[in-house]
């Protein structure tokens, strides 16, 4: 894919990630969980749509403990 957006106005699970500065694998997980919306295109592309990043991104999430 390229690095611009597939379509205006979603973004990719990689794409998605950067924005919400988390894995692709978390934004998969929260996708799965149906934490964050997305529509499956094909068998295995997931767009995101924007407004649903913006929203997820408010919700304030618990971060794991430091390991020294």
């Amino acid at each position: 894919m390229s690095k611009k957006h597939a379509l205006p106005g979603y973004f990719s699970v990689p794409q998605a990630a950067k924005r919400l500065k988390i894995t692709d694998s978390l934004v998969r997980r929260y996708v799965r969980e149906g934490r964050l919306p997305c529509y499956l295109v094909g068998s295995r592309m997931r767009l995101i749509p924007a407004g649903s990043i913006a929203d997820f991104a408010k919700i304030p999430r618990r971060r794991g403990p430091k390991i020294a």
